[in-house]
């Protein structure tokens, strides 16, 4: 299909041996229910819980650049249950709910499925966990919080949304999503602080290699470029298809 040409276009365009591929969930702001998959959901581009459509997009980023190369609309469980919604909107028999994490993400995505078959696919990861996410370390199993002072930090610049007055932390940990016949590699926790509010973050990470701290940070601030490349609408929308891909660094 014609998606999936430019996709492939726009990667061979950017190629980069250290291009990675961004996840996130981004939402658009819509005035009526009848919007295919609108509903009062949260949305981080909305800073909070509003009327609007929710989509898992992937995003292919390198140092020549970055464009979007897929996307899934999130249609909800009341959505995909409406009949009488569906059907004027174009919904597709076959199309069922499904969970953000069944489509590809970030924070509530770091699942060991995920994880497991990312490997197996030969990426690399960083993903987003919450703060309860448990880790097993040399000093024995605990949540991610519990390690978040445990090694020097650095600060990661600037960026797009201004100074980022972040430290951050880096931890080795046991990896727990070894495919049959894969080296353990190199697992390892990235913590991000807020200087001033001190608002912790956490990216569970795994590399083939070792990485410094530095790369990760790299890595876990270019999530950024998928807001750049977030097409905003406020038409009437019906439904147009589309799957997602993993949420991985190659």
């Amino acid at each position: 299909m014609a998606r999936d040409r430019i996709a492939a276009w726009a990667a061979g365009e950017l190629a980069d041996p250290d291009a990675a591929l961004i996840v996130d969930e981004t939402g658009d702001e819509k005035s009526s229910t009848d919007c295919v998959g609108a509903a009062r959901q949260y949305s981080g581009a909305l800073a909070g819980i509003g009327l609007c459509q929710v989509a898992v997009r992937l995003t292919y980023a390198g140092r020549h650049g970055h464009a979007p190369i897929d996307r899934a609309l999130y249609l909800g469980a009341e959505w995909a249950a409406d009949e009488e919604r569906r059907l004027p909107t174009g919904v597709p028999d076959d199309v069922v709910f499904a969970t953000k994490p069944q489509l590809a993400g970030d924070e509530v995505y770091g699942g060991k499925e995920l994880r497991r078959t990312a490997r197996a696919l030969g990426f690399d990861y960083a993903l987003a966990v919450l703060t309860d996410h448990r880790v097993d370390t040399a000093i024995g199993r605990l949540t991610i919080t519990q390690l978040a002072a445990r090694v020097p930090r650095k600060n990661s610049g600037h960026g797009r949304k201004g100074d980022r007055h972040y430290d951050w932390a880096m931890l080795d940990i046991h990896p727990d999503d070894t495919p049959d016949g894969h080296r353990p590699g190199h697992a390892t926790v990235l913590v991000r602080r807020h200087r001033y509010t001190r608002e912790l973050s956490f990216h569970r990470c795994h590399s083939a290699t070792p990485v410094t701290l530095a790369d990760l940070v790299d890595v876990a601030c270019c999530r950024w470029r998928v807001e750049m490349c977030q097409p905003h609408c406020t038409h009437r929308c019906q439904w147009s298809g589309g799957g997602a891909s993993g949420a991985f660094c190659q």
